[in-house]
């Protein structure tokens, strides 16, 4: 799963970054997805061996399907490949443009 989600996220990510800054935020994303791991593990742990292993997959499916369907109801997420780098909406002209000489 690891392409299909990270391959989108950092081509969206390269097309609204500025390319001088790229590389401090593609450093800071990463450092932020891999700070999570160990704390995911911290809480993950205990609560499968309380529960146990099925219910914390149960629950992190859900919580994954609960994510998807925010990312899909929410209109700012929804139009993110619209948006223009200061968070307004491109919105494509219907009409032909006017040709000057």
């Amino acid at each position: 799963m690891n392409p299909l989600t990270n391959g989108p996220l950092f081509a969206l990510l390269q097309s609204k970054i500025e390319p001088h800054m790229q590389g401090r935020v593609f450093t800071l994303v990463n450092s932020l997805a891999q700070a999570m791991m160990p704390l995911g593990m911290m809480i993950g742990a205990p609560v499968a061996e309380l529960l146990g292993l099925r219910a914390w997959y149960l629950f992190g499916g859900g919580m994954c399907l609960l994510m998807g369907f925010i990312g899909l109801t929410v209109r700012m997420i929804n139009t993110l490949d619209d948006q223009q780098p200061g968070g307004k909406i491109i919105v494509a002209a219907a009409e032909p443009s006017i040709a000057t000489d």
